[in-house]
């Protein structure tokens, strides 16, 4: 199955469930987890989300009150709603209940259609997002008249704009070092794949650290390196851009 087929099954599936009934919910939860684990680039970036994430902790964390506070972090947002649709699959939490405590807080909305739109739609847009993927012309990461934020939110969210672009870089930034060890060698590369590896996990912990200093130098230094290979030159020049967007912030 390609890349584009197995994403065709993931967006189908979210969207069966923003169609679906609320009876259907376990069947429809375990088909979009089964097109998940099964779309190797949704899956792949899930697995770096999940690095050094603890469910347990973070489920703590969100549910000191009515309301279901999710991570601000997108990757820790991706990987919250990842273990927690599994854990319902796995009846270790129970749907009913989950939508019965946390999503009954507005009188006008049915909590099935909250959970929805603050689990099912921030999942896949999320993904989407760091994946930098649009759909029929729209980026995901816009917010509809439907999904508006309050004023607090809003603030919270331009407060964590920068950190989304950080999320975004780190996620292309595993796609590079990935496709980087599918090759034998590095086509005109003066140096080793191993070497290139070392400068790219070089920027990645730049990235983890907020380092923005040195990232322009890392990132001229891994586009030159890979400038002859297509689709390497194509994720750098991605991450050229979120760069150059950071350092002029």
């Amino acid at each position: 199955m390609s890349n584009e087929e197995s994403l065709d099954k993931f967006l189908y599936a979210t969207d069966n469930i923003l169609s679906s009934k609320f009876i259907l919910i376990d069947r429809n939860i375990s088909i979009l987890l089964h097109a998940t684990v099964n779309c190797e680039m949704v899956y792949s970036l899930i697995a770096n989300c999940m690095i050094n994430f603890d469910f347990v902790e973070e489920w703590k964390n969100a549910t000191q009150e009515n309301i279901l506070k999710f991570p601000d972090e997108v990757s820790k947002k991706i990987a919250f709603i990842f273990c927690m649709l599994n854990n319902i699959d796995d009846r270790k939490l129970d749907i009913t209940k989950v939508l019965e405590h946390y999503f009954s807080y507005d009188a006008d909305v049915v909590p099935y259609d909250l959970f929805c739109k603050k689990v099912i739609v921030d999942f896949r847009n999320s993904i989407l997002g760091l994946l930098n993927i649009y759909i029929d012309g729209v980026n995901t990461n816009e917010v509809s008249e439907l999904d508006k934020e309050t004023p607090v939110e809003k603030e919270e969210e331009t407060k964590n704009e920068t950190k989304i672009q950080m999320d975004k870089m780190l996620a292309l930034v595993y796609k590079l070092k990935d496709e980087v060890r599918k090759l034998k060698k590095i086509k005109k590369c003066s140096l080793s794949k191993t070497d290139v590896i070392a400068i790219i996990s070089t920027l990645e912990f730049a990235i983890k650290s907020n380092d923005l200093e040195y990232f322009y130098a890392l990132v001229l230094s891994i586009k030159v390196l890979t400038n002859y290979n297509k689709i390497l030159k194509e994720i750098v020049l991605k991450i050229e851009e979120i760069s150059n967007h950071l350092l002029k912030s």
